[in-house]
């Protein structure tokens, strides 16, 4: 075979063989995770805390905090928590310290707005909230007859209202299903008919940390620190 037939049978093979390669395409984005509409989730740091020091300490406390949120898009979501507890110390005879039984239902009300959108939630956020706390307080108390002192039991109904933000950070798990979210906060509102001061530690987690009953101005920290929770 002649050179100038060689040629042609070669560039004739070469072009059939590029037809029949496929074209190259540019990578094609990764799709993004599925939003996870639902979450749930617990408080486990200060009120699981109170509740096992409450046994070296004098004073009966026990707390169910849960939590929940739907996402309303890639950058927010509601949420609402309620935490309700019973607290009791003895009051031994001193009816000037703080003693009696106390049983609270906390219920928060919160919209978080992430800078970053994105699916699961995760990075910074920022959420205020509003949130009320209903009382019941159960104590002895002193009172003065003509000819001598006597001890009666006086039962009080209280509520509070607060407004406030929380910042945190959500971590998602590998799968996207779990997440801790470490936070902190800072809220101030009022308090009507409930024994606790402007800030109260014990006041705020529903124990009986005051002596006198009244209506002030308070400030609270969230001392609760992270969640621990899951999505759906």
């Amino acid at each position: 075979m002649s050179r100038p037939l060689l040629l042609a049978a070669v560039l004739f093979t070469s072009a059939a063989r590029a037809s029949n390669t496929p074209p190259i395409e540019a990578d094609s984005p990764r799709p993004e995770d599925p939003r996870r509409t639902f979450s749930v989730w617990l408080l486990p740091m200060t009120y699981g805390s109170l509740t096992l020091g409450s046994v070296a300490g004098g004073m009966r406390y026990l707390a169910i905090p849960l939590g929940m949120g739907m996402r309303l898009s890639n950058s927010t979501a509601v949420s609402l928590e309620l935490a309700g507890s019973t607290s009791s110390r003895d009051c031994a005879g001193e009816m000037e310290k703080a003693c009696g039984t106390v049983k609270s239902l906390r219920v928060t009300a919160g919209l978080a707005w992430w800078p970053r959108p994105n699916p699961l939630g995760r990075g910074l956020y920022v959420q205020p909230n509003v949130g009320a706390m209903m009382t019941r307080d159960r104590r002895p108390v002193r009172t003065y007859g003509p000819s001598r002192a006597s001890i009666e039991m006086r039962t009080d109904d209280g509520v509070q209202a607060t407004a406030g933000v929380n910042v945190g950070y959500r971590l998602v798990s590998r799968h996207g299903a779990g997440f801790v979210e470490p936070m902190v906060g800072l809220s101030a509102g009022y308090s009507w008919n409930q024994r606790r001061k402007a800030f109260d530690f014990g006041g705020q987690y529903g124990g009986p940390h005051g002596t006198r009953l009244g209506d002030r101005a308070i400030w609270e920290v969230n001392l609760d620190f992270f969640r621990l929770g899951l999505t759906f």
